[in-house]
């Protein structure tokens, strides 16, 4: 039981500096005005949803 909770406080950990990361990166650059740029801040904020999703499902466990 305390090695899951642990794993599971990782995979929050994880996510979330990842969510942190990708958010920061499109922060950072300019706002996109090219066909291409806009397509990659699409990505990022599209693949960005997992991270969320991940750090919602594995901060639950570790809350009981």
């Amino acid at each position: 039981m305390r090695a899951l909770l642990l794993a599971a406080l990782w995979v929050h950990l994880v996510s979330s500096v990842l969510l942190v990361g990708a958010f920061s990166v499109l922060l950072v650059g300019a706002p996109p005005g090219a066909p291409t740029a806009r397509r990659w801040d699409e990505t990022v904020v599209r693949w960005g949803r997992l991270p969320v999703l991940v750090a919602i499902g594995y901060k639950i466990p570790s809350k009981a």
